[in-house]
């Protein structure tokens, strides 16, 4: 794994926390969604940026690589962490 990869998961551990604090529990799920797309953009951008590899499109698309990587994991601690996440998004929403 490199760098810019292991950071990424360990990014991924704290979107579904961020996003469920500033969901507010009156939004559409859509909106939750775009909340949750644009935490994890500016955090694959933040990874990429401070791994020294922001870079947009080609091979060495730092950004895209680690905008998978967030969402794959974000999105399946989400699912697991469901029941508390749902708890926190109820208490600062």
């Amino acid at each position: 794994m490199t760098d810019l990869e292991m950071w990424s998961a360990l990014v991924a551990l704290g979107v579904p926390w961020i996003t469920a604090i500033v969901n507010r529990t009156d939004w559409t799920p859509g909106w939750k969604w775009a909340t949750f797309a644009v935490v994890s953009v500016v955090s694959a951008v933040g990874t990429a940026y401070f791994n020294g590899e922001l870079v947009f499109g080609g091979p060495r698309d730092g950004v895209i690589h680690s905008l998978l990587i967030i969402v794959v994991l974000a999105t399946g601690l989400y699912k697991g962490w469901a029941p508390a996440i749902k708890q926190v998004e109820r208490a600062t929403g």
